[in-house]
Formats: structure tokens, C-alpha cells, sequence
């Protein structure tokens, strides 16, 4: 929401380490082990389901890849796991959310 006052733009706030490490730590680990997937496969394939492809070209050829999870923000980030909470539940795949796991200590 962008404040009326001020101009703040609330939805521009980038995602957090706490939400890339419950998506990496979580949603992405227990898929990956689930499938038998590299963590890294796994997300590639979960970006690209969701955030779609972008084309890069190499001269003549075009490789289409996973859009990136990088600059997201923390909006888009929430929306993505409880996306992925989703179609995991929809397959009997629990990935829980972060705050019912026990956080890193310092």
C-alpha cells in the first residue's frame, strides 16, 4: 500500500533473510527431498512455475530460464510460499509455514 502522506510504498519492501531462508530451508528442502531433486533443480523448477521464463540470448540462441527470486519483495515472496504450500498440499506434501519451525540460534 503506498501511503497517501508520504509516499511510502510498502509492497517495494525487499524480502527478508528470515523469508529466503524459510524458502530455501524449507519449501524448497522438503520438496527436493521428497522428488529426489537437488535443492537447486527444485527451485529452478518452482521460480519458473510461478514467476515464469525470461529468454537469455547466446548470439543466434535462445535459452529460455527460471525468472529469478532475486529483488522480489516481501509481498511477492509470501505469496510465493503459500503458493508452493499449495500445490504441495494439493500432492499430500506438508512444507509448513515458518513460524511453526524452530528458528536458527545465533
Amino acid at each position: 500500500m503506498i501511503c497517501q502522506n508520504c509516499g511510502f510504498n510498502d509492497q517495494k519492501k525487499m524480502s527478508t533473510t528470515q523469508q529466503r531462508k524459510a524458502y530455501f530451508g524449507i519449501a524448497v528442502k522438503v520438496l527436493a527431498d521428497h522428488y529426489g531433486y537437488e535443492k537447486n533443480t527444485m527451485h529452478k523448477a518452482l521460480a519458473g512455475a510461478y514467476f515464469g521464463f525470461v529468454d537469455v540470448r547466446l548470439g543466434d540462441m535462445v535459452i529460455k530460464v527460471p525468472d529469478t527470486t532475486t529483488g522480489r519483495t516481501t509481498k511477492e515472496m509470501k505469496e510465493f510460499f503459500e503458493y508452493i504450500q499449495k500445490i504441495a498440499a494439493d500432492r499430500g506434501i506438508n512444507v509448513p509455514s515458518p513460524d511453526q519451525c524452530p528458528r536458527d540460534n545465533p
